[in-house]
């Protein structure tokens, strides 16, 4: 702490003291909050990726096979 004007050391009131762990516990709260919220978009995100994942599987097999079929359409084998 920073010393007063006479050289001493302020004293902390009671007053003071309860206000201090006031903020505390506020600043306490809000880093949990921070920390559910940031799990819960953590979370949301990682689902959101598992379904773009799937969808674009999918999507590939699809045109994949459509190019496939194009492919093997003109290519005469066997005809």
């Amino acid at each position: 702490m920073a010393k007063g004007v006479d050289g001493m050391q302020p004293t902390v009131t009671h007053k003071a003291a309860r206000r201090m762990m006031r903020y505390k516990v506020v600043g306490g709260v809000l880093d949990f909050m921070g920390v559910a919220g940031c799990t819960f978009l953590i979370l949301a995100l990682v689902v959101l990726l598992i379904n773009l994942v799937t969808w674009v599987r999918a999507d590939l097999t699809q045109v994949f096979a459509d190019y496939y079929k194009n492919v093997t359409d003109a290519v005469i084998i066997g005809r």
